[in-house]
C-alpha cells in the first residue's frame, strides 16, 4: 500500500498544487494535517479544503477531525483538524486530544501556539484478514524541537497506548527525532525514515534569517509496526506547502 503524509499548511496556502500532488500520488491512504473544513461556498477553495479533497478522490472513505474552530473575520468560522482519506473503510473513530481541549483561537492574531490544542487522530481499516490501526498526529506546537516536554511526553504515551498488532502512524510531530519523546516510539515502532532526512520543511517557504531552526528540522515522521515491509520511502521536494510530503509503499507480510 502506499501512503502519503502532509501538513498542509493554514489549509493549503498553496491550494491547486497541494491538490494536485495529492491526486498525482494516488495513494492508498492519505495522512494530511491542517485541513480546513469550511462549509460557505463564497470563501477560498483553501478553507474548504475537506470537501474539496472529498470531491477529488470519491473512492475514499474520510474522516476528519477537527483541532480548533478558527474565528476568521472574512470567512467565518472554520475548523481546522487532521484528515484521514483511505480507499479502505475507516472505522473505530476516534479523535484523541493530547491534553488541550478543542476551543475557539483567532489564528491571524495568534504569535504563541504553544497552548494550542494538538491530537491524534485514530481509525482502523481492514485489508484482507487484517486490521490495521492508523494514527494520524499533529503534535504540540513548540519552537524548540528538542525539548522533551510533558506535552510531547503525553503525546508519546498515547501514541503507545493505541498502537495494536498492525499500526501505521504518521503526521507532523513537532518535536525531532534526536529526543526521548521520538525514542520511546522507536523502541515499539519502526521509524520509516530514520536518519535518512536533514529536513522535512520545504525551506523556500520559511524565513531562515529569522529561524534558523528550521533548515535542520525533521519534524515529520512514519512509524511502522515491525509486520510492515518498507518497499520504498521518498522526501519529495516539491513546493505544495511549507512542510515537505512523505512518501512510502509498505506491505504487511502474512
Amino acid at each position: 500500500m502506499k501512503i502519503v503524509s502532509l501538513n498542509l499548511w493554514n489549509g493549503g496556502r498553496l491550494f491547486e498544487q497541494a491538490k494536485q500532488f495529492l491526486v498525482e500520488q494516488n495513494a492508498d491512504i492519505y495522512f494530511l494535517q491542517e485541513t480546513y473544513d469550511g462549509r460557505r461556498t463564497d470563501i477560498e477553495p483553501r478553507f474548504r479544503m475537506v470537501e474539496e479533497l472529498k470531491e477529488v478522490f470519491p473512492t475514499h472513505d474520510a474522516y476528519f477531525a477537527p483541532l480548533y474552530l478558527d474565528t476568521r473575520k472574512g470567512e467565518g468560522d472554520i475548523e481546522d483538524g487532521n484528515l484521514l482519506l483511505s480507499r479502505w473503510p475507516l472505522v473505530e473513530r476516534k479523535n484523541i486530544f493530547i491534553d488541550i481541549p478543542y476551543g475557539r483561537y483567532d489564528q491571524d492574531a495568534m504569535t504563541d501556539w504553544s497552548k494550542s490544542p494538538s491530537t491524534i487522530q485514530k481509525a482502523r481499516i481492514t485489508v484482507g484478514n487484517s486490521d490495521i490501526t492508523l494514527l494520524n498526529v499533529h503534535g504540540p506546537w513548540n519552537l524548540n524541537g528538542t525539548i522533551d516536554d510533558e506535552r510531547r511526553g503525553r503525546m508519546k504515551e498515547i501514541i503507545l497506548r493505541e498502537i495494536s498488532e498492525h499500526t501505521i502512524v504518521a503526521g507532523d510531530f513537532n518535536v525531532r527525532p534526536e529526543t526521548n519523546t521520538i525514542r520511546a516510539i522507536e523502541e515499539k515502532l519502526t521509524n520509516v525514515f530514520k536518519r535518512t532526512l536533514s529536513t522535512t520543511f520545504n525551506l523556500q517557504r520559511k524565513n531562515l534569517d529569522v529561524r534558523p531552526g528550521y533548515a535542520i528540522a525533521v519534524v515529520d515522521m512514519v512509524f511502522v509496526t515491525s509486520n510492515f515491509q518498507i518497499q520504498s520511502k521518498h522526501c519529495l521536494q516539491v513546493d505544495v506547502s511549507d512542510h515537505l510530503p512523505l512518501v512510502a509503499e509498505i506491505e504487511l507480510l502474512p
